[in-house]
């Protein structure tokens, strides 16, 4: 193979890596409702992960990091108990302390807002990353189930 293919098929490669790298490992479970609440209220189940180095209590006035691993589903096309994935589980990261947020959004579309709105139901759960010795840093799918039950109060 000329030395032309070979740096054009290392260049390719080189690219479709960098172009799917995940922000962090990810985190996988399952989200289920809490016992006074009416999923068919909302249009999206929003999921995010994002690190949180200084352990920070979740603030759900405050909004989510642009960085997240991110996934959101339309209510109408799940069903509760819900289980989930964000991220792959194919990054690393050198932060250990994250942070999962799943929240119940009368939007149909989150993307374009980056939290949550009064009257959103939630959930928040800090986790801690596993560490791999292989890879030097935090990697894996860490195990996240949270009930959602908090509902983001009015602004004052």
């Amino acid at each position: 193979m000329s030395r032309l293919r070979v740096a054009m098929a290392l260049s390719a490669v080189a690219v479709s890596v960098a172009a799917c790298d995940p922000t962090g490992p990810g985190t996988e479970g399952t989200i289920s409702l809490g016992p006074d609440v009416d999923a068919s209220a909302f249009q999206t189940l929003v999921l995010r992960a994002y690190p949180n180095p200084s352990s920070a209590p979740f603030d759900p006035s405050l909004p989510i990091p642009l960085d997240a691993e991110r996934r959101d589903e339309s209510v109408s096309e799940i069903m509760f108990p819900f289980h989930y994935q964000v991220g792959g589980g194919i990054g690393t990261t050198a932060i250990e302390t994250w942070m999962f947020v799943a929240w119940l959004s009368t939007r149909a579309r989150t993307s374009d807002h980056p939290g949550l709105d009064a009257g959103d139901v939630f959930c928040a759960i800090p986790y801690r990353e596993q560490w791999c010795d292989y890879a030097g840093a935090y990697c894996g799918q860490t195990r996240v189930n949270c009930t959602l039950a908090d509902v983001v109060p009015a602004a004052p």
